[in-house]
């Protein structure tokens, strides 16, 4: 998935949802209801906006290539982010782990063990502040910032596949 042309056209698609957090929302609706969960999101995508969803299409798109991506051997799941500078970026990540803490929360999904813990890690990442310094080591925050992408897609990937393997719904 071309993440840059994709956000983009998101942006424009959902007035009022931030794209990476919708796609969040997204994977718990997935994890909680996988059989139902693109009528589910987009019902509540439509919900949130007051009906202001543009292309379904597009969603439907974004719905196909998170499911393949989540069941991929390979583990080739990555979140939906700007190209913008690493703030930007980890901005977007922190709306997806947003939309992923709303729709854990709306489904009632029961979370244990690792799956537990790493939600708790989820919460307090959206909590913390990143802002730029004067002094700041671009290739140290750009490595940092991979660190953290890479524990919150496989931390998602985990989730995943605990709801999946297990059906912890309530």
């Amino acid at each position: 998935m071309s993440d840059e042309i994709l956000y983009s056209e998101y942006q424009d698609v959902l007035v009022g949802v931030n794209p990476s957090e919708a796609q969040g929302m997204l994977i718990s609706y997935i994890c909680a209801e996988p059989n139902e969960a693109i009528l589910l999101w987009i019902k509540e995508l439509s919900r949130l906006t007051n009906d202001g969803i543009k292309e379904g299409d597009l969603l439907v798109a974004l719905y196909k290539e998170t499911a393949q991506a989540l069941n991929d051997l390979d583990f080739t799941f990555s979140p939906l982010l700007p190209e913008g500078d690493v703030y930007q970026r980890i901005e977007a990540l922190q709306q997806c782990a947003e939309g992923i803490i709303y729709g854990i929360g709306i489904n009632h999904l029961k979370l244990e063990g690792d799956a537990y813990e790493f939600m708790n890690d989820l919460i307090e990442f959206t909590h913390t502040t990143f802002e730029p310094e004067d002094e700041v080591n671009d290739e140290e925050t750009e490595q940092d910032f991979e660190e953290i992408l890479e524990f919150v897609r496989m931390g998602i990937l985990l989730v995943y596949h605990e709801t999946l393997n297990q059906g912890k719904r309530e």
